[in-house]
């Protein structure tokens, strides 16, 4: 038993079943969008959750050396890191995702052993190097701030050495900053992954950007045999996903703006006469 489906040529009904998922308007193979979308839950937690996560690990570091210990090292850290965000960033993670994939298949087909990671390593490791100059340069400005503040000057004149204030007084002032950036960032790459799945089709998994970029593929096919005959509007493949898509956004957004209304110790402004020394 079909049930009917939305149909722009009445009387006819819908010859799809409702919650499946295909991939061609006269395909007789059907996939289980619930299914599909529970199964998603892990892709889409593991793409945006590495990504961001080696991103905020690599930023953190860079940007709290640079910003410690300044000169030299901080110049070269603001200068990569503005290098890399000159780049728009969907046009920088597909162009990386191109690199990395041709680089890849070439060494699988030069002999090397396949890795079932293979496609999954290649996006993680574009996000990664397009995400980490932001969260850099956000620990960067943070350390600087809490560089100037009155209680490392006293820790400093207590013969505190450097790095106990480094790792006493600097960085457990930069988890906030890391956290906030974590959470906003993580709810960008689903969206960068609907536009990527589009345009590369290199994310074959049932993640939810993946299956929203796939849906809207479907509709448009669809729609297309409108022009020949009855059609069908499988409106439950776009509508489930993309509303996935969005309550993940929007949670990790919320939980964003919660961690940046959280009380945390004042921190008095940066006067720009005041030298920073760590």
């Amino acid at each position: 038993m079909i049930p009917p489906t939305l149909s722009l040529y009445p009387p006819s009904v819908g010859p799809l079943p409702f919650g499946s998922f295909t991939f061609n308007p006269s395909s007789t193979t059907f996939y289980n969008t619930f299914d599909a979308l529970v199964r998603g839950a892990d892709w889409t937690l593991l793409y945006s959750f590495a990504a961001v996560g080696g991103a905020a690990a690599i930023g953190l570091a860079l940007g709290a050396v640079g910003g410690f210990f300044g000169g030299a090292a901080d110049q070269a850290v603001l200068r990569i890191a503005e290098s890399f965000r000159s780049f728009p960033p969907l046009v920088f993670v597909l162009v990386l995702i191109i690199v990395l994939n041709y680089e890849f298949s070439y060494a699988i087909a030069g002999g090397l052993p396949y890795s079932p990671w293979y496609p999954e390593a290649v996006v993680v490791i574009a996000f990664l190097v397009v995400l980490w100059p932001g969260f850099a340069l956000s620990v960067r400005a943070r350390v600087r701030q809490v560089l100037a503040q009155s209680f490392v000057a006293y820790a400093r004149a207590c013969g505190a050495p450097r790095r106990r204030v480094f790792f006493r007084h600097v960085l457990p002032l930069c988890r906030r900053t890391v956290a906030i950036q974590f959470f906003e960032a993580a709810g960008l790459v689903p969206l960068y992954l609907v536009g990527i799945t589009w345009l590369t089709g290199l994310v074959s998994v049932p993640e939810w950007g993946a299956l929203v970029a796939l849906s809207a593929s479907d509709v448009q096919g669809f729609l297309s045999t409108c022009y020949v005959g009855p059609c069908v509007v499988p409106w439950w493949q776009l509508f489930f996903p993309l509303m996935a898509l969005g309550f993940f956004v929007l949670s990790a957004l919320f939980i964003a703006e919660g961690l940046r209304r959280m009380p945390e110790p004042g921190l008095l402004p940066v006067a720009p006469s005041r030298p920073v020394t760590a």
